[in-house]
């Protein structure tokens, strides 16, 4: 029989996942594990978990015996100072340990009874003293983690250092490193060292925040085998000419770049070969250097609140672009050129000033989520139905009055909205729209729906609230997967009499409508919670 693979949590039940093997897992296959199961239960089949979390304080730790095959071991909330005696009899099979929201931490003591965790890859303190960046809170590591050669991974996530210990750097075997929202100003140069880094986060968890990092330190700027480098939500001022040095970087997330240093910064990062994802979220200039044309492996660009004016043409020399985020920029025109991004699937403008988009749009293919939401458009071109591959569009808050019957083409379109638009009808061809699920029409000036709404099998959630709309066409009832429909403020009198005929409707929201009564048919919705009513539309 398969074992068990167990990630347990004490009051989360879930599903039970089995192993491939009934061997231990490998650090890495443990790591993808996600599964969860009652505490009960997980006692009942101990010697077939691997991963415990809990949450729970006063946990009677002899139990723990009972998990013979433990791996990995979240601790959240319990205030021990040093490990209990029954966890380190694991000390030869132990590859996970994280220790959270513990500020009661004898952090040396626990180092030092680590080192006899011969097996032990990653090791976190989280939310240690994480409500301030300065103060006599923070967590001291001692000189001995030097001694945890075997570790791979270490995170620090929301927890207060001054600064990072020289002991660190001497962990030869670290590949991930996790400072994020930690308060630290500057690295030591000896992080250099740490030749077999991969991942290194240095900015802030929660968004909003900014980090203390005004420049990428210059021990960073040695870790030649480096893949991904977060700053998120930075405040990194210029970018040193010497990323160039950092060849196998991957993924980089800078933002926040000033006017006066971007252009000159993002120059600099266009010397990186394997760049694949580029954020450089806030950017300030109004205009991004030619050299970008040379990140030939770009797979996502973030410059989502930037102050560019222009998507210039060179952008059509990034071929393997697959996300392109511009929405809050100042873009008014978008260039033709940018039919020639082959491989983008998705392209956020919202928040822009774009008055046309071009007709190349639709030969980009490949795309499955369009935001163009937020917009001045008073139209999108025919050939937009093109776009087969099409699974979200947003047209919402914008200035167009119609829909091209070409939309037809969108045979994979699952979401659609136009709430907030101008749109006052929509064309018979969109009951095509096989696999529609979500059509959001909030606030428009549509009067009427095409008798072809009864087409949209897939049809789940209708939203016609504040619209001058006064009447539901009677086929409204062959779209069976509906289940939500909101006629709030609508001119609607009644009701179709058919409407009992969806029998998949949980939720009818009516309130500040016309209606009066409701048809006797209503009866027949078993799994209808509920009709929010209130009479008379405001205005």
């Amino acid at each position: 029989m398969k074992n068990l693979v167990l990630f347990l949590l004490l009051f989360l039940p879930l599903n039970i996942v089995f192993a491939q093997n009934s061997k231990l897992l490998s650090f890495e296959a443990l790591k993808k594990e996600k599964a969860s199961y009652s505490y009960k239960k997980a006692l009942a089949n101990a010697d077939k978990v691997y991963s415990l979390m809990l949450h729970k304080k006063g946990y009677d730790w002899s139990e723990l015996k009972k998990f013979k095959n433990l791996q990995s071991l979240h601790v959240s909330g319990e205030l021990f100072k040093q490990l209990p005696k029954e966890l380190l009899a694991f000390n030869q099979q132990l590859q996970i340990l994280t220790l959270a929201d513990n500020p009661n931490l004898d952090v040396s003591t626990i180092i030092d009874q680590l080192q006899s965790f011969k097996q032990l890859k990653q090791l976190d303190f989280l939310y240690y003293n994480s409500t301030a960046y300065t103060g006599d809170n923070a967590l001291v590591l001692p000189d001995a983690l030097s001694k945890l050669q075997s570790l791979e991974q270490m995170a620090f996530t929301y927890t207060h250092l001054d600064e990072l210990p020289l002991a660190i750097c001497e962990l030869k075997n670290l590949r991930i490193l996790e400072l994020s929202s930690t308060g630290l100003t500057d690295l030591p140069k000896e992080i250099g060292q740490l030749q077999k880094l991969e991942e290194l986060y240095l900015g802030t968890a929660k968004e909003g925040e900014r980090n203390k990092f005004s420049k990428i330190p210059d021990g960073v700027l040695k870790l030649k085998q480096l893949k991904t480098l977060d700053f998120i939500n930075g405040a990194i001022e210029q970018v040193d000419s010497k990323i160039s040095k950092l060849k196998n970087l991957e993924k980089l997330n800078l933002g926040g770049l000033t006017a006066k240093t971007a252009k000159e910064s993002v120059k600099a990062i266009c010397k990186l070969p394997k760049l694949k994802y580029l954020d450089l979220y806030g950017y300030e200039a109004e205009t991004l250097p030619e050299e970008i044309g040379q990140l030939l492996n770009l797979e996502v660009l973030e410059l989502s609140y930037s102050n560019l004016i222009e998507l210039p043409n060179f952008f059509q020399q990034l071929s393997n672009l697959k996300q392109l985020h511009l929405s809050n920029n100042l873009l008014t025109k978008l260039p033709e050129t940018i039919g020639n991004l082959s491989n983008l699937e998705e392209l956020h403008l919202n928040n822009n000033s774009l008055i046309a988009i071009p007709k190349s749009i639709g030969k980009l293919s490949k795309m499955k989520r369009l935001m163009l939401n937020r917009n001045p458009l008073k139209e999108i071109p025919s050939s937009i139905g093109k776009l087969t591959n099409l699974t979200y569009l947003y047209l919402d808050r914008t200035q167009i009055s119609a829909i091209p019957t070409e939309i037809s083409g969108l045979s994979n379109l699952r979401y659609l909205s136009i709430s907030q638009s101008s749109i006052k009808t929509l064309p018979e061809s969109i009951g095509k729209l096989a696999k529609l699920e979500n059509l959001h029409a909030y606030e428009t000036p549509l009067e009427t729906l095409p008798e072809s709404i009864g087409d949209l099998q897939n049809l789940q959630k209708l939203y016609l609230s504040k619209s001058p709309i006064t009447a539901l066409p009677e086929n409204i009832s062959k779209c069976k997967q509906l289940n939500s429909i909101y006629l709030d403020d609508t001119r609607i009198t009644a009701l179709p009499e058919n409407i009992g005929d969806l029998e998949n409707l949980n939720h009818l929201s009516l309130t500040q409508s016309d209606i009066r009564t409701l048809p006797n048919s209503i009866g027949k919705l078993q799994k209808l919670e509920g009709v929010f009513q209130s009479f008379g539309r405001k205005g």
